[in-house]
């Protein structure tokens, strides 16, 4: 087992699996805080035998409920918003009628299949700062100006450095790539528990395509379920390449109950706020504070959501971290962003679940206490200092 594989561009959260076979620990013991999904999931009630009988057309009912919780009528279910982000490529050249491609710009640090399928369609990638502190509106309007860009990806808001744009600024590209016959594709996997900053809150321009999942807010990643809103130009074209029965009907059947479900939904986002919280004062702020203080290493927090957080360190410190958590059972999301540093991503425990919370207030005690005696080692000696931010 190589220790890079948990870095390669295309591999994602959750896999306990790989985790177990380099670590040893099995499967079932796992705390998972490698993803950004909701840990207080949908109560999902007894599905009626039928629904797996039937062959699973889109439901009136489904679709009526997504239409009222998105506030759109133009909207298309995917079995996961994956299942659109690997043909958006494809799909929008044939849309243009065009053998050779422009640019598509893309964001620095983001979910990674995004570049990876605009590359192996042939597309050439211009990149972004994606990282709020260094974001900066210009530099986009400069790109779309100079780098024959047809294509722009957003996502807002950004997993994992946090950063969120406005609305009417990307409405304003959309305007500026629509003279030009390109198009905008907005990634608002995150956007749940802040729905009123969603593009879907206003008139969505003709060339701009939003990507929504059900998922994360719901803790339901196993349903595969996500939705597209956009024009009816570009859903019909993107309908007929999924085909039929692209959503499966126990899918749709739990969906229809949760995204009718207000009540649920409301306590569900102040649970959230209220839990990351909880386990950033608990938990994490714990490690920050043990090594600014003791160390002269850097662990510095980027971005806080209520579904992850986010700590931009060292790339040979992020592995120690992750190998540190990994050995006791505890799985860590690495992001490499280049040769001298990574982001550490931090999904959400259930702050309730005292044994949980016990083994990583010991794991992270332990750390700190190695971390204060190796402090005095030459930075040669010490295997969290070799390279710094």
């Amino acid at each position: 087992m190589r220790s890079d594989e948990f870095s390669a561009p295309l591999f994602h959260g959750g896999n306990t699996q790989l985790a177990s076979k380099k670590f040893g620990v099995p499967v079932a013991q796992w705390i998972d805080l490698s993803t950004g999904i909701n840990p207080f999931a949908y109560p999902v009630a007894d599905v009626p035998v039928h629904v797996f009988q039937a062959l699973p057309y889109l439901q009136p009912t489904f679709m009526a409920a997504a239409e009222r919780y998105y506030g759109v009528t133009d909207i298309l279910p995917l079995a996961g918003s994956q299942a659109l982000i690997s043909r958006l490529p494809e799909g929008l050249r044939a849309l243009q009628h065009k053998s050779v491609v422009g640019n598509v710009l893309l964001p620095t640090v983001g979910y990674r299949e995004h570049a990876q399928q605009w590359l192996n369609a042939g597309y050439e990638a211009v990149f972004y700062n994606s990282f709020a502190e260094a974001f900066d509106t210009q530099t986009i309007d400069d790109f779309i100006s100079k780098e024959n860009i047809q294509h722009l990806v957003i996502i807002n808001p950004n997993n994992p450095t946090g950063l969120m744009i406005d609305a009417q600024t990307i409405q304003g590209w959309a305007y500026r790539l629509n003279q030009r016959g390109g198009s905008v594709i907005v990634d608002e996997a995150f956007i749940d528990l802040t729905p009123e900053l969603s593009l879907l809150e206003s008139p969505l321009p003709e060339n701009v395509i939003v990507l929504r999942s059900f998922g994360k807010f719901f803790g339901l990643a196993g349903l595969r379920l996500g939705f597209a809103a956009a024009s009816p130009r570009y859903l019909n074209h993107f309908a007929e390449k999924l085909g039929p029965w692209s959503v499966n009907g126990v899918a749709q059947w739990v969906a229809t109950n949760a995204l009718n479900d207000l009540g649920w939904q409301s306590a569900a986002r102040l649970q959230l706020v209220e839990n990351a919280a909880c386990m950033q004062q608990t938990l994490f702020d714990t490690l920050v504070l043990n090594v600014t203080q003791t160390t002269d290493l850097r662990i510095e927090r980027i971005a806080d959501h209520p579904l992850f957080s986010t700590y931009r360190v060292s790339k040979t410190f992020g592995q120690y971290l992750f190998n540190q958590f990994g050995v006791q059972g505890v799985l860590l999301r690495i992001i490499e962003v280049d040769d001298a540093f990574c982001l550490v991503r931090v999904g959400m425990l259930d702050m309730k679940n005292t044994q949980q919370v016990e083994k990583i207030q010991r794991i992270i005690h332990t750390l700190s206490t190695q971390l204060r005696a190796r402090s005095r080692l030459s930075p040669c000696e010490h295997p969290a200092h070799s390279v710094r931010c």
